[in-house]
């Protein structure tokens, strides 16, 4: 059927499914954006987890570009014989900022992996000294990474070095200072973390039941 065939009917309905389809593509973009700025499930949510977690959840999308591209790169080899020059870079490129921000998302949810066996058998106050050497260390490194390695990402930064193929992306200009930034924040979430789990939880929390505990028995 030709579109001179079309119908005043058909071309309602066409209206009507184009409508239709637009409508749910605003609602699918509204959810998403709610999703991804839509704070962790957890009633202690900090500034910091506000910036880390909308940030962290638009990189997951990455990973749908990579495959996309991947399709794409392996589309144009394999069936037409003309290959790119840039999918495979490109997928470095944005495979580094996925892997980076993992960092600080688990980092964030409290998700990296751990040995337990001593911290779950210890008592509170002990598993609080744990908790402190443990961001301690993660500060320190993070420092001692920082000042380490800032010259010489700021200088691939200002030179806006590139990889040195003919596509020549500049990635270590953009991925060499972000190393150090997700290092930065990395440390950052820990001290929240810290502030959160220990100062908030295991600290003020027993002190409050305590005292509530107090008052009724007085009451």
């Amino acid at each position: 059927m030709s579109v001179k065939s079309l119908t005043g009917d058909d071309l309602m309905n066409l209206r009507i499914n184009a409508r239709a389809f637009l409508g749910a593509l605003k609602s699918l973009g509204r959810e998403l954006v709610r999703w991804i700025f839509t704070p962790p499930d957890n009633p202690r949510i900090t500034p910091i987890d506000r910036i880390v977690t909308p940030i962290s959840r638009i990189t997951m999308f990455l990973i749908y570009v990579i495959v996309l591209i991947t399709a794409y790169e392996v589309t144009l080899r394999y069936v037409f014989g003309k290959p790119t020059l840039w999918v495979n870079e490109l997928s470095l490129w944005l495979g580094s900022v996925i892997f980076l921000m993992a960092g600080v998302y688990t980092m964030q949810r409290r998700a990296h992996i751990r040995i337990t066996a001593v911290y779950d058998i210890s008592p509170p106050w002990l598993k609080i000294v744990f908790d402190i050497v443990a961001a301690l260390v993660v500060v320190g490194y993070a420092g001692m990474m920082i000042y380490g390695s800032f010259g010489v990402a700021w200088d691939t930064l200002l030179r806006w070095e590139r990889f040195g193929t003919y596509w020549n992306p500049p990635i270590p200009a953009t991925v060499k200072p972000l190393v150090l930034l997700v290092t930065f924040l990395v440390a950052l979430q820990a001290v929240n973390n810290l502030v959160i789990d220990v100062f908030v939880v295991k600290i003020h929390s027993p002190k409050r039941e305590r005292d509530s505990d107090g008052d009724g028995e007085a009451s």
